[in-house]
């Protein structure tokens, strides 16, 4: 049951990697380039989740169920849930799909539709408990988290350090790497392109300290995160949880929008 879900979410995500190809085709730039990396990307992490369940080598759905089993449930409830969880990714793909199939800017519309649908999803516990929204959208976030540990047979914990530490300053890194891109790609002027070189050279910088920082075995590093952040949260006197959304969600997008103001910055000058 849940290797035909997982198997139907993937074959879903075809279609926004075609469409993203497609485009990219059609009109070479670096955020094209960079959203088909992504959706490919995506799509293999669904695919390896087959494959890995197929083959009967997943090694930590030993551990999941003993927590199921633990809190009360069953691990047929819980494939039951995984499994309409997954079938129900597979609207946001199609429409993804569409969404760059049909509008000039793909990441700017996708990313501002899954906001939307992450908002959606917590309004009727706002509406019912009376919960504070930010608390709910950081536990939405944890439950991706925690999807995704289960579809790459991780722990939540390794899983948290690789999405939340690596992939995030990776992708600000790839951010900032498309405007130095496109200044080589166009022979731009000495001035700019060394501009988007500083850029470039200081992403990459905080990136190799976070690496280091945050080194294996990934379960030391999330521990380690996870002290930092209540640290930083006391220090501040606000909450381990706003000090998460001010990080890993503000400042992040912050920086993707600064590096796509500078590619169009530069691009409308190429």
């Amino acid at each position: 049951m849940v290797t035909i879900a997982l198997t139907l979410c993937f074959l879903s995500t075809l279609f926004p990697c075609f469409m993203s190809f497609k485009k990219m085709k059609e009109e070479f730039n670096e955020p094209s380039l960079a959203l088909f990396l992504c959706l490919v990307l995506y799509s293999f992490v669904l695919l390896y989740g087959v494959v890995i369940r197929e083959c009967g080598i997943a090694g930590v759905q030993s551990q999941v169920a003993d927590t199921i089993t633990q809190m009360g449930n069953t691990l047929t409830q819980f494939k039951v849930i995984v499994s309409v969880l997954t079938l129900a990714l597979i609207i946001p793909n199609v429409i993804i799909g569409f969404i760059i199939q049909k509008t000039k800017r793909p990441i700017t519309y996708s990313l501002a539709f899954v906001i939307v649908i992450m908002c959606i999803m917590s309004v009727p516990a706002v509406i019912i408990t009376g919960s504070n929204p930010l608390v709910n959208f950081f536990l939405e976030c944890c439950g991706i988290m925690a999807y995704f540990a289960w579809v790459l047979d991780l722990t939540y914990k390794e899983f948290c350090v690789l999405g939340n530490i690596y992939l995030q300053a990776g992708l600000c890194l790839v951010s900032a790497l498309a405007p130095l891109m496109l200044c080589l790609r166009t022979r731009k002027g000495i001035l700019k392109t060394a501009f988007c070189v500083i850029n470039a050279m200081l992403h990459a910088a905080v990136f190799y300290v976070i690496s280091v920082h945050y080194w294996m075995p990934l379960e030391d590093g999330f521990d380690l995160c996870y002290r930092e952040l209540n640290q930083m949260a006391a220090f501040t006197g606000t909450s381990y949880v706003m000090v998460n959304i001010i990080i890993f969600v503000i400042i992040f997008v912050a920086d993707i929008i600064v590096n796509a103001v500078i590619y169009q910055s530069v691009k409308r000058t190429a």
